[in-house]
């Protein structure tokens, strides 16, 4: 065989190698899951020590919003600069909306420049497995009993981030914790979750959302 022919054939099964090798990668790359948190094991999560008197316990989210054209969800204020900063809103009965372009994101009076810090407590109904992901634009971050379940930090048009699984080892109150951000044009968050009783995911209802009037925020 010439040595012309031999590297012929050596830079045809280079390049289908390279073709090869281009095709796993983007297909890792559409496997991927966005805001994956990484897990050397079961996320458990402890509910709140002791639980929280029933007859205090009012329905929604506790919030506070922040003006400003965030880039990254670790912008928004925690601290004491949340509470000087941030401007505390009427509770929030779900989190399952679509902003058009222009509308108010909630209660912010914005529909722009929104930044949200977002707590209380969240009801699971029974002990076992259940599967979270979200629907945001733009950041998002959840945060359960003190453990991270999502993030998708940056800035992004419409995209489901997650799913994480967690273990719930008892039912009742876990504290909540979620930070989101809009930045430009249209908005939107959404919360799903897949509980032992359902097939597939369905938003998280408003049922399982309560808070603690008076109680600041955990950061």
């Amino acid at each position: 065989m010439s040595g012309k022919k031999r590297g012929v054939r050596w830079e045809t099964a280079l390049s289908l190698a390279v073709i090869l090798g281009l095709g796993l990668t983007l297909g890792g790359c559409a496997a991927a899951t966005v805001g994956e948190v990484k897990q050397k094991g079961p996320i458990v999560l402890q509910p709140v020590q002791p639980q929280p008197d029933a007859s205090k316990i009012k329905s929604g989210l506790a919030v506070y919003y922040f003006r400003n054209l965030y880039k990254s969800i670790y912008e928004i204020p925690k601290g004491k600069y949340m509470l000087m900063e941030g401007k505390p809103g009427p509770p929030l009965a779900q989190l399952n909306r679509k902003f058009k372009l222009d509308e108010p994101v909630f209660d912010s009076g914005r529909s722009e420049g929104v930044g949200m810090y977002i707590y209380g407590y969240i009801r699971f109904p029974k002990p076992g497995e259940y599967l979270f992901r979200a629907k945001a634009n733009d950041g998002v971050r959840l945060i359960l009993s003190g453990q991270l379940i999502l993030n998708d930090p940056t800035v992004h048009g419409d995209r489901i981030t997650g799913p994480t699984m967690v273990t719930i080892p008892e039912a009742g109150l876990y504290e909540f914790q979620m930070f989101y951000y809009q930045r430009h044009a249209t908005a939107r968050l959404e919360l799903h979750w897949r509980t032992p009783d359902l097939q597939d995911f369905q938003p998280v209802p408003a049922e399982a959302y309560a808070h603690l009037p008076g109680k600041p925020p955990v950061e």
